[in-house]
């Protein structure tokens, strides 16, 4: 646990610093745009430092997550050829440049780290708080596990400033690039039409709100739901080609459920993070002022009530990791906000949404059954 906590704090820490740096680089918010408008230049001396600092640590990672050792056996042995075309080249390429596995996996999480910040660059005065909660969060753990996936996610992610732009072309080659990367992204190609008709689909704070507690009850009635789609699950499975998950996977209790927030402390620990958030999405979308920033709240909603409903389902679950990285902005736009607005109401919820993530964080790594665990490749037996 302390070997963990002085690595992921130490990252924290660079950074931060780095964000920090790169928030100081612009200058002037424009509320009635909802933009900075002035340097929006991406690439710089503290994004590559960032960057590279995360790829360098998720690099010489081992062991964190459930997917680790697969995607480690393929890269040490046959490539699947079931891996989509563009994963499937950058994997070769490195096996057949004679390139160590960290490399490997550094330049995926150079990727997720690139693409993430950049999905962001229009709001540098979040960078800070984008930060904070990839890292105690835990998002790390599904960008550096489900990998594959995570990169088109995050591709997704990138690809909403194309919606709000109305550039179905820029729109299109996202989905396109997402789905070399991970098939199942061919079904994000439907966000297109539904965000241009409507890109805000959770209006009001009560109807958020019924729609929450909704997605609580039915995640406490998990079996019996799941009863009414086992012929939908068996035939999704055979077309995404995860007939290997059997229906016992539907329904298991393995996938970290009480951090996913399904039940038990978690759930406690969900509201806490969410409500305040809903409380304050009508005074956060006015003050944001973009269609933009309403389309990121739908999708984040979106995927929270699918955490709930779907959270315990290994294979289910999947396509809600597309709005995974969705949670990360909103959380930040709301703590970015409530400092804003400089009433002590407002910022001891902020602070609370910063406070209540590191305990959860702590009882992450403390857990010696987690596979989130930090070690480096070389602490472990097989380098013995």
């Amino acid at each position: 646990m302390v070997e963990s906590l002085v690595v992921y704090c130490a990252l924290f820490v660079v950074m931060i610093l780095c964000c920090v740096g790169e928030k100081k680089t612009v200058s002037r918010y424009e509320e009635t745009s909802g933009f900075y408008q002035e340097n929006k230049r991406f690439l710089s001396g503290n994004i590559l430092i960032l960057s590279l600092s995360f790829a360098f640590v998720f690099g010489c990672r081992w062991g964190v997550g459930r997917d680790y050792f697969r995607y480690l056996d393929s890269f040490l042995y046959r490539t699947p050829e079931r891996f989509e075309f563009l994963f499937y080249l950058i994997t070769e390429f490195f096996k057949k440049n004679g390139l160590h596995f960290s490399f490997y996996f550094g330049f995926l999480a150079l990727l997720d780290i690139i693409l993430l910040f950049y999905a962001a660059k229009d709001y540098k005065f979040i960078f800070p708080y984008i930060a904070f909660f990839l890292i105690f969060g835990y998002h790390f753990l599904t960008m550096m596990n489900a990998i594959r996936q995570s990169i088109s996610a995050l591709i997704f992610l990138v690809s909403i400033k194309y919606i709000d732009s109305k550039n179905l072309k820029g729109f299109l080659l996202c989905v396109v690039v997402a789905v070399l990367f991970h098939k199942l992204s061919v079904l994000l190609i439907i966000f297109y039409p539904l965000l241009r008709v409507r890109d805000d689909w959770f209006r009001g704070i009560q109807y958020q709100l019924i729609l929450y507690v909704a997605a609580i009850v039915i995640s406490y009635n998990y079996d019996v739901m799941m009863k009414w789609i086992e012929t939908p699950f068996e035939f999704l499975t055979n077309v995404l080609d995860y007939d290997n998950y059997q229906y016992d996977t539907l329904m298991s209790d393995r996938f970290d459920r009480n951090n996913l927030g399904s039940k038990g402390l978690g759930i406690y620990a969900n509201i806490l993070r969410t409500v305040p958030v809903i409380v304050l999405s009508k005074e956060m979308k006015k003050f944001y002022n973009s269609s933009r920033f309403n389309m990121m709240y739908s999708l984040y909603f979106l995927g929270v009530l699918m955490s709930l409903i779907l959270g315990r389902s290994i294979i289910l679950n999947r396509f809600n990791y597309f709005f995974v990285f969705f949670t990360i902005l909103i959380y930040a736009f709301f703590c970015y906000y409530c400092f804003q607005k400089r009433q002590i109401g407002y910022q001891i919820a902020a602070i609370s949404m910063i406070v209540i993530h590191i305990p959860l964080f702590i009882n992450i790594i403390a857990n010696t059954n987690n596979l989130s665990q930090y070690s480096f490749f070389w602490e472990s037996k097989m380098f013995l």
